[in-house]
């Protein structure tokens, strides 16, 4: 049986009603809607369903705005959490086929967390340019790093121009204070942290904050590159920004490059991926319209 699992992000979920309205006028047919939690509503169904069209008609059926909503698609037999992130130092891999006649466009993987604050920015983390007929593929180990970027001016488009990034992990390494000394960002010796399985950042005092032009930007990343930034802003050792770790991997054709600041409403067609079990390698086929994604 396919499934959507529909949480609140923005918005919590919309009726039952909506969403059975919303695919039907996508060619599917609803089983059954089961509440999962406050906060999760999760769509068993029959049909072909076009996944971003159906999301862009739930959006105008049941008036939400961008993002109101994250959508993960499945199957009964797939559905797990998009908390899990797998076990430290795994291999993971995804390929991207450019199957349509996109050309002259990038493929990227980017991250997103429903739990970041407001002011964090989602980064284009892995991108490659991709043109029709082509292929590229992706390897990474899960393995995590605190970055600091030289940008506090994170727009869509914008590079936070990456400084510096040195290797955490969620226990023993898992906090780390950013100082800015002589006119420049440079990261303090880590330590454990108060919270196992959450990376915590202090911002020293010293540090640039708002209307400061030598404002930075400081987050987190993997496999040595940054997935999520915001702008440096002190904190001082009683405060700091806290990472909680439920990545969520999606992909999408776009003009972003490696660092930059990504806007979903400007990708083509961004869709997540979703490992389960023992899946560590995500095969994406996009066709122009839709993607077909397959695991081993």
């Amino acid at each position: 049986m396919l499934l959507v699992k529909i949480e609140k992000y923005k918005q919590s979920p919309p009726s039952d009603a909506d969403i059975k309205t919303a695919m039907k006028r996508c060619n599917g047919t609803v089983s059954s809607i089961v509440q999962d939690g406050a906060g999760t509503k999760i769509v068993y169904f029959t049909g072909d369903v076009n996944h971003t069209v159906f999301q862009n008609t739930l959006q105008l059926v049941a008036q939400g705005g961008q993002m109101s909503w994250l959508f993960h698609w499945g199957d009964s037999g797939t559905l797990q959490s998009s908390a899990q992130v797998g076990v430290a130092g795994s291999g993971y891999s995804i390929t991207i086929r450019n199957n349509s006649q996109i050309d002259n466009s990038r493929a990227i993987v980017f991250q997103q967390d429903p739990e970041t604050p407001s002011e964090v920015a989602s980064l284009a983390w892995l991108s490659k340019m991709c043109h029709k007929n082509t292929q590229v593929t992706y390897n990474w180990t899960l393995n995590f790093n605190f970055v600091w970027g030289q940008n506090g001016n994170l727009k869509p488009g914008v590079s936070y121009q990456a400084g510096g990034s040195i290797p955490a992990d969620l226990t023993a390494n898992n906090q780390v204070t950013l100082d800015y000394v002589d006119g420049g960002f440079e990261f303090g010796p880590t330590s454990a942290g108060p919270s196992q399985g959450s990376l915590l950042i202090h911002e020293s005092d010293n540090v640039p904050g708002a209307g400061n032009i030598d404002q930075g930007s400081v987050g987190i990343g993997m496999f040595g590159k940054g997935t999520f930034v915001r702008p440096t802003q002190p904190t001082g050792m009683s405060g700091g920004i806290q990472f909680g770790i439920h990545p969520e991997y999606w992909v999408a054709f776009g003009s972003y490059e490696e660092g930059e600041v990504v806007d979903t409403s400007v990708l083509y067609y961004p869709e997540q991926v979703m490992f389960s079990g023992n899946m560590f390698h995500a095969d994406c086929a996009f066709d122009g319209q839709k993607w077909s994604i397959s695991y081993s």
